[in-house]
């Protein structure tokens, strides 16, 4: 299946800043890489009108210990070659190929809001989706 994005939009973005920690005697600066923590996952939603057409929801939290905590979540629409169904969301095109294209978008964006917040360069670490496959959910059909 061959997949062209449309669009991309974010819906939602909330920036915490979090209690620092205790300042020492002067703290000497090092250039240390920067402990995020990324939580990331996804809803896919189909076009009830065109069946070529589907949305993936990004729900991404980053926190960086002391520092701050971004919650955002960054819509992805879609067109595919070929008609798509609720097998979609299990497939390694949500699984692999969809969060490969998206990822560097959300990171860059990311990095780039905490930076103009006035958190300095953070880089967030690069994830490889087409080696790692993000792991998928429930499975919805299995419920009552």
């Amino acid at each position: 299946m061959n997949i062209n994005p449309i669009a991309g939009k974010v819906n939602n973005l909330s920036i915490k800043a979090l209690p620092p920690l205790p300042l020492k005697k002067k703290a000497k600066k090092t250039d240390e890489e920067v402990s995020a923590t990324i939580n990331f996952d996804n809803e896919v939603y189909l076009n009830n009108h065109n069946s070529k057409l589907f949305r993936v929801r990004y729900n991404i939290s980053v926190s960086i210990p002391h520092q701050v905590e971004v919650n955002l979540e960054y819509d992805f629409d879609f067109q595919s070659d070929e008609a798509v169904d609720t097998s979609l969301p299990k497939s390694s095109t949500i699984l692999s190929s969809v969060p490969a294209f998206a990822y560097p978008y959300i990171k860059s964006y990311i990095e780039n809001i905490l930076n103009m917040s006035g958190y300095g360069s953070t880089p967030l670490p690069y994830i490889d989706f087409l080696k790692n496959p993000m792991p998928y959910g429930k499975d919805e059909s299995n419920e009552e």
